[in-house]
């Protein structure tokens, strides 16, 4: 069927479907099918009157709670750098928008995963995160490490007991750990346009060493 009919007419989403139900993990066919999904999505978006980074956002959205117990089919690994490449180069006006860690976040990717992965893409300094690019990627990870202050480590003050022990929902990042990583964004808001950013991001390490 895969062969015959899901990949040669573009049917992606069948495409998953056969690649979950068949248990493969081929990531090189994976990734190459979600690439073809984004492309689908952007050309369908664009025949509407809309931005298509809520159409992709949307389908990357719903697939995203459909494969969540099966990360091998929607690896965050390969799928974060792809809607942050395709954001950067197809979706300019929306630079400033942090919907591409919103698209995850409601997906089920943990704030966790998210920022591991944003933090090690802006230490790569790989084309085309450079530059003001580059920033982008601080943006979204400030975005996520916020997220995670309000949900995880001030969610903690609210943990419920379970069975006589507190359950712990800092999902085992420790505070420590975001404010370095974010302390290392640093050196490079220096620009006249990086004001707010910087700000944000000294307010966030502030409210995070007093709690």
């Amino acid at each position: 069927m895969f062969n015959l009919y899901a990949d040669p007419y573009g049917y992606m989403e069948i495409c998953l479907l056969i690649f979950q139900g068949a248990d493969y993990r081929g990531s090189h066919e994976i990734r190459k099918c979600w690439t073809s999904l984004l492309k689908q999505t952007h050309d369908e978006a664009l025949t509407h009157d809309d931005k298509p980074y809520n159409y992709v956002a949307d389908t990357f959205r719903s697939l995203g709670r459909r494969f969540a117990l099966s990360e091998y089919i929607f690896p965050p690994d390969d799928l974060v750098p792809m809607l942050e490449k395709y954001s950067i180069e197809k979706q300019p006006d929306a630079v400033d928008l942090p919907w591409v860690p919103q698209t995850f976040l409601d997906a089920g990717i943990s704030p966790e995963i998210l920022l591991r992965i944003l933090d090690s893409m802006f230490f790569r300094d790989e084309v085309p995160f450079r530059g003001a690019a580059r920033k982008k990627l601080v943006k979204d990870a400030l975005f996520v490490a916020d997220h995670w202050y309000r949900t995880a480590l001030k969610g903690r003050g609210k943990s419920t007991v379970m069975g006589g022990s507190v359950a712990n929902r800092d999902g085992g990042f420790k505070k420590e750990m975001v404010v370095e990583m974010l302390e290392g964004y640093k050196p490079i808001l220096t620009g006249a346009g990086d004001g707010a950013t910087r700000e944000t991001l000294e307010r966030l390490v502030a409210e995070m060493r007093r709690f």
